[in-house]
């Protein structure tokens, strides 16, 4: 009866660990997917802050080649407004990271090692 009750025991905490494992994993996935729609998104964001930058340095460039400093700046303030830049950069998620589960991971292990060592002196005892 012991034995096939500590089969028993095993085979849920077996099945309960394969479940929270499949768990872990779509949660991994889910959050891998997430960060890389938001790291895409800033990407694109990036990308046009370049292509704005490039066109205001092509703008400056003209002062470069220009005899009329002052007329170029009075034509060049009214046709251009003081760029600023539009995109922070991106927030990290540290609500959920692979040290963080790794570390929850350990201590749970720590933990089952710890109550099977207990429950097994209670059974060498009886």
């Amino acid at each position: 009866a012991g034995v096939q009750h500590s089969d028993r025991i095993f085979s849920e905490l077996s099945s309960y660990f394969q479940k929270k494992r499949t768990d872990v994993r779509q949660m991994i996935r889910t959050q891998e997917k997430k960060e890389i729609a938001q790291t895409s998104d800033h990407i694109l964001k990036l990308e046009q802050e370049i292509s704005n930058l490039e066109q205001e340095n092509d703008k400056l460039k003209l002062v470069l080649h220009t005899e009329d400093h002052i007329h170029f700046f009075q034509n060049y303030s009214s046709q251009s407004g003081v760029y600023v830049c539009t995109t922070s950069p991106r927030d990290v998620n540290d609500l959920l990271t692979f040290e963080k589960v790794e570390e929850s991971v350990s201590e749970l292990k720590d933990q089952l090692v710890k109550l099977c060592e207990e429950h097994m002196d209670k059974i060498s005892k009886k």
